[in-house]
C-alpha cells in the first residue's frame, strides 16, 4: 500500500494492491476526503496475510466508522466459475463496504466478461445501468467527478456499444469541465481496467491500444486530473 497525500483541496487517496486469489490482483481505490486515518498497518507480512488480517478488518472498521467515503474498483470482480467463490468475494465486498454504508462503485474487467457480463450487471447495478449495463456511468462526490468507463467494450461488445460509450464519455467530459462544474468539482477522476501503459501487458510491453488511441486524447483534452488503470 502507498499513501499519497498533501492533495489540494485536502483530500486524502489510499491505493491497496494485492492478490486476491492465483487468479487476479486486484487495485482497490479509497477516496477519503478531509479525515485522517485511524490506525496504520504494517508492510511486512505476505500478500495474503495483509489482505486477510490486515487490510480486510483494518477497511472494514474503516468504512463502519464512517471514515471512508466511496470504495471504487476497476475490473475482474466476478472471477470465478463457481458460485461459492464469487460468494466469498461478495461477503468480502459487504465488509469493506461497513455492510453497505458506503457506496460501492466499479467499472468492468475481462474476468466479468462471462455470459455478457451477466453475473457483472446482476451484482453491480451503477448510475445509468438502464443505459449503460453498469459497463460505464459517472458520479459526484465532495470535490471529485468521479469516471467508470469500460476498456472491455472493445473485445467483448459491438462497434455500437463502442460508439455509444465514446458518445456519453464525451458528454460526460463536456458537462463536468464547464466553469461551474470546475469550481464545485476540480477533481476528474478516471478509472478502467486495462492498462494504457505497462512494462508487461499480455507480453505487450506497450499496453492496451485502447486505452492510449480512445481514452487517452479525451483525457488530455478536458484535463482529467487522475486515472487508475
Amino acid at each position: 500500500y502507498h499513501l499519497a497525500s498533501n492533495f489540494s483541496p485536502s483530500i486524502i487517496f489510499y491505493v491497496f494492491l494485492f492478490s486476491y486469489s492465483y487468479l487476479s490482483i486486484l487495485l482497490f481505490f479509497f477516496l477519503m476526503i478531509r479525515r485522517p486515518p485511524r490506525s496504520t498497518l504494517s508492510s511486512s507480512s505476505a500478500a495474503s496475510d495483509v489482505y486477510k488480517r490486515q487490510l480486510l478488518p483494518y477497511l472494514g472498521e474503516e468504512a463502519a466508522a464512517g471514515a471512508v467515503d466511496v470504495i471504487v474498483l476497476f475490473g475482474d470482480m466476478v472471477y470465478w466459475p463457481d458460485g461459492e467463490s464469487e460468494n466469498s468475494f461478495m461477503r468480502d465486498v459487504q465488509r469493506l463496504s461497513g455492510n453497505g454504508s458506503v457506496p460501492f462503485h466499479v467499472s468492468p474487467g475481462n474476468g466479468d466478461s462471462g455470459a455478457n457480463f451477466s453475473i457483472y450487471r446482476n451484482d453491480f447495478w451503477m448510475p445509468g445501468a438502464a443505459e449503460s449495463d453498469s459497463l460505464w456511468h459517472s458520479f459526484d462526490i465532495g470535490p471529485a467527478h468521479i469516471i467508470g468507463i469500460s476498456t472491455e467494450v472493445y473485445y467483448y461488445q459491438s462497434e455500437v456499444v463502442q460508439q455509444n460509450q465514446m458518445a456519453w464519455l464525451k458528454a460526460d467530459l463536456l458537462a463536468a469541465t464547464t466553469p461551474e462544474a470546475r469550481a464545485a468539482r476540480p477533481w476528474i477522476i478516471v478509472h478502467y481496467h486495462r492498462p494504457g501503459y505497462s512494462t508487461n501487458y499480455a507480453g505487450n510491453v506497450d499496453g492496451d491500444p485502447h486505452a492510449r488511441a480512445d481514452f487517452e486524447p479525451l483525457m488530455y483534452k478536458y484535463g482529467v486530473d487522475l486515472i487508475f488503470e
